[in-house]
């Protein structure tokens, strides 16, 4: 707003939503409501692909099972990605 402009895309990680919702739902909303010409898409780790390689059923959001069962594209609540090496990241 403060430059003037209107995205034509949007990109946002996607891996519990947050930040991908966050980014792209007032811009969705622009689509639906004001009819808006933008493209938003998902980036995804390849290490957890649950978009693309998810099922769509019910599953816990957490890995203990603890909270309800939730409709959600998922990997199953028990998938552990592959460890990664990341000693040259200081953080």
């Amino acid at each position: 707003e403060m430059a003037g402009e209107y995205p034509d895309v949007v990109i946002a990680c996607f891996g519990g939503g947050s930040n991908f919702s966050g980014i792209s739902f007032p811009f969705l909303r622009h689509k639906l409501k004001e009819n808006k010409n933008i493209r938003v898409i998902a980036a995804e780790p390849a290490s957890c692909p649950k978009l693309t390689r998810g099922v769509f059923q019910y599953d816990f959001g957490d890995e203990a099972g603890y909270t309800p069962l939730l409709p959600m594209f998922t990997l199953g609540h028990n998938f552990a990605p592959s460890n990664i090496h990341a000693g040259g990241l200081r953080y």
